[in-house]
């Protein structure tokens, strides 16, 4: 008998739509699913999708979606994230212990600022430059849509389209400390 199969939400932003719906997956996170090379595209269930520019307007609503990854901007998982001793226990050959990396990314036509998680004592300069992943996940995460900074969302985990990513910044320094408290709460805009 096969394992049941666990249908989690997420949510896919593109350069005009915010798509919520429904994908199968068997202890995958979404980061895992936007990485796989065995497919260019996402489908997923159940689908809600809204304008990005006007996210009060009318709501789509379809049977599923067909999501070309190149497309994705960003995609945010909405299920608790797994904790460290989860991944370690569920991918023992997969879990790294990280550091964590204040980071600013440009998006166009989005930005996103919060934490990029690299191996333990990695130079960030080449990190970048070495990333292999082309959906890089970003904790504590805030995206704010530039044309009307209004439209924004603010998650525990928010995963980036590396490829269309344009910048990314660390953060700015002022007589040595960082502009941001690592314990600082998680606030922004949110379309909820």
């Amino acid at each position: 008998m096969s394992p049941q199969v666990r249908a989690v939400k997420v949510e896919l932003v593109t350069d005009t739509h915010r798509i919520m719906g429904y994908y199968p997956t068997n202890e995958r996170r979404l980061s895992d699913i936007l990485n796989l090379d065995s497919t260019d595209a996402v489908v997923l269930d159940d689908v809600c999708a809204v304008p990005v520019d006007n996210p009060d307007g009318a709501a789509i609503v379809m049977d599923f979606a067909h999501i070309i990854k190149d497309r994705i901007s960003f995609g945010i998982p909405h299920e608790p994230p797994s904790t460290a001793e989860e991944r370690q226990r569920t991918q023992p050959f997969q879990y790294v212990d990280k550091d964590r990396h204040q980071v600013l990314v440009s998006l166009p036509p989005f930005s996103v600022t919060g934490y990029l998680h690299l191996v333990k004592h990695a130079d960030i300069r080449s990190a970048l430059q070495a990333l292999a992943a082309g959906f890089v996940p970003i904790t504590r995460a805030r995206a704010i849509y530039m044309p009307d900074t209004r439209i924004g969302w603010a998650a525990e985990v928010i995963i980036i389209n590396r490829k269309r990513a344009q910048i990314f910044w660390p953060p700015m320094r002022v007589n040595d400390k960082a502009p941001v408290e690592d314990n600082a709460p998680l606030e922004g805009p949110n379309p909820e």
